[in-house]
């Protein structure tokens, strides 16, 4: 019966960040197989087969932030290459910012693990609504856990 009553907004943006996560992930990782050094054009030409947006940074162009169908305006995904030579080094991170701050999912060239953050400190506070999104995105996902508080 309370299951009627349930605020299905976390359950909705955990499975929204899990999928695009593993669709971005997906790609890199193909790439990374494919391609021993790819451009920030061949990462862009794939995220649009999937219809992942990207939004260009005429001063950062290091970094692409990404868009998609379900994209929540407190959750910021992002590709940024580590050595600007070369995408083949790349960082991929998820943020969550005001309601969701202290969020965060990330993965990179190294390591293709995808970890699951959650930061709440006297320094670095957390949102009303970061520990639970954490939590249904591990429960869902099952991916590693770090947790500092």
């Amino acid at each position: 019966m309370f299951g009627l009553f349930k605020n299905k907004e976390i359950e909705k943006l955990a499975k929204e960040i899990v999928g695009i996560t593993k669709e971005v992930w997906n790609i890199l990782d193909q790439l990374k197989k494919n391609k021993k050094n790819f451009s920030k054009e061949d990462i862009t030409k794939e995220l649009a087969k999937f219809r992942i947006g990207i939004i260009q940074d005429e001063f950062f162009d290091h970094k692409i932030d990404l868009t998609y169908s379900g994209a929540h305006r407190w959750i910021t995904p992002s590709i940024e290459a580590e050595d600007r030579k070369t995408w083949s080094k790349f960082n991929y991170r998820i943020i969550g910012i005001m309601d969701y701050g202290g969020f965060s999912l990330n993965f990179d060239y190294n390591n293709m693990e995808v970890e699951a953050f959650f930061l709440d400190n006297q320094y670095s506070r957390a949102g009303p609504k970061a520990k639970k999104l954490h939590d249904e995105v591990i429960k869902i996902s099952g991916y590693k856990e770090q947790i500092s508080i």
